[in-house]
C-alpha cells in the first residue's frame, strides 16, 4: 500500500494519506472527483464519503456495477490481496454479508439509509 502526501493527493482510502488533517482529506476528495470523477472515497472499509456531483451518474449505479461488488466478496475468497474500490454497493453488500454471517440485525445503518437518495438507487 502507498502512502500519499502533498496537494496532489488522490486514494480511495483516507486512511492511507500520509497525515490526516482537514486539508489533506478535502483535497484528496476535491481531487478524485475533479480529475477522475470519483465520487466516493473509503476511510477504512466501513465509512464512506460521497461527493454530490449534481448529476445523474448512471454508470455507477447500473445491474452490472452491483453485480460486481455482489461477485467481489467471491474472488476475495480465492484471491485475499484484492483491495474493493469505494462504492455503496460494496458497503451495502458487506452489511448483508455480515448481517447474515453473524444473524444480527443492522438497523442503525437502515435509518440513515432511508434517509438518503442512495436508498432509491439500490432498492
Amino acid at each position: 500500500m502507498e502512502i500519499n502526501s502533498g496537494k496532489n493527493i488522490e486514494t480511495d482510502n483516507l486512511l492511507l494519506l500520509d497525515e490526516i488533517n482537514k486539508e489533506n482529506v478535502l483535497d484528496n476528495i476535491y481531487n478524485r472527483y475533479n480529475k477522475s470523477k470519483k465520487i466516493y472515497s473509503f476511510i477504512g472499509y466501513s465509512i464512506l464519503i460521497a461527493v454530490n456531483p449534481y448529476q445523474n451518474l448512471e454508470n455507477y449505479y447500473s445491474e452490472e456495477k452491483k453485480k460486481e461488488y455482489k461477485n467481489f466478496f467471491d474472488e476475495v475468497k480465492i484471491n485475499p490481496s484484492i483491495i474493493p474500490k469505494p462504492h455503496l454497493y460494496y458497503l451495502v453488500e458487506e452489511s448483508y454479508r455480515n448481517m447474515v454471517e453473524n444473524q444480527k440485525n443492522h438497523n442503525f445503518g437502515r435509518i440513515w439509509f432511508r434517509k438518503n437518495s442512495n436508498y432509491k438507487i439500490y432498492n
